[in-house]
This record gives structure tokens, C-alpha cells and sequence, in this order.
């Protein structure tokens, strides 16, 4: 499994992302666990997911985590434009990231869906 860099889990602690840390970190989990070399980066007021140590690596996910009312996490994938399953769906705001097809909407307090928290049969 990968790992958040010490900036992500700074940036956790802080006063700003303290209050969606409980939610953030099992879907980071899930998310590094895409791949044995998987990295997540602080990159603003985001964390990128991508493989590899080169920065430039494109991003197979980017999670925004919301602190005003309501309280959200939003998830970008980079999947397959055709891919469809529920809760994925476009962008719910203005967020363009290149390469992120479907997005997921978290709430504070959802739990996570079960399609997401378990690894598919390949």
C-alpha cells in the first residue's frame, strides 16, 4: 500500500483539516491501496494521488476535503469515461482537473460506499 507524505498528514493535524481527518484518512487508505508505490502529495488545498516518485506523474485521483457547511470530502477517479456505477457522477462544483472522470461526493458522517471500501475480483 502507499502512503501520504508527511505534508498531507501536517496539513491533517492542522486547525483547518482537523475536522475531516476521520473521514479523509479511510479513503486515502483505500485509495493508496491502488498500487505498492501509490503517493499522496499536498498540492494546495488538495491532496494528488499518483504512482511513483516523479511529481509529474499524472494523477489517478485528487481528493478535496471541504470544511465549510456542509462538511464533504470530493473524490475525483480517473476512470474510463464510459464507466458507470453509483454514487460516481461528474464534478458536483467547480473543480477541473485534468484526467479525473468520476467524481464522489462524501459527506461528513456517510460512510463509504461498499464498492469503494472493498477490492474488486480482477
Amino acid at each position: 500500500m502507499g502512503l501520504l507524505t508527511q505534508r498531507v498528514h501536517d496539513r491533517l493535524d492542522a486547525s483547518q483539516w482537523k475536522c475531516v481527518r476521520d473521514f479523509f484518512l479511510p479513503v486515502a487508505e483505500i485509495i493508496l491501496g491502488a498500487s505498492p508505490d501509490a503517493r499522496g502529495v499536498l498540492a494546495g488545498n488538495y491532496v494528488k494521488f499518483a504512482t511513483g516518485l516523479d511529481p509529474t506523474r499524472p494523477a489517478y485521483a485528487a481528493a478535496w476535503p471541504r470544511v465549510s457547511l456542509p462538511k464533504r470530502l470530493i473524490v475525483g477517479l480517473a476512470l474510463p469515461e464510459d464507466f458507470e456505477a453509483e454514487p460516481l457522477g461528474p464534478c458536483p462544483e467547480r473543480i477541473f482537473y485534468r484526467g479525473l472522470t468520476k467524481f464522489l461526493v462524501l459527506p461528513e458522517g456517510q460512510s463509504i460506499p461498499e464498492g469503494l471500501s472493498r477490492p474488486r475480483d480482477c
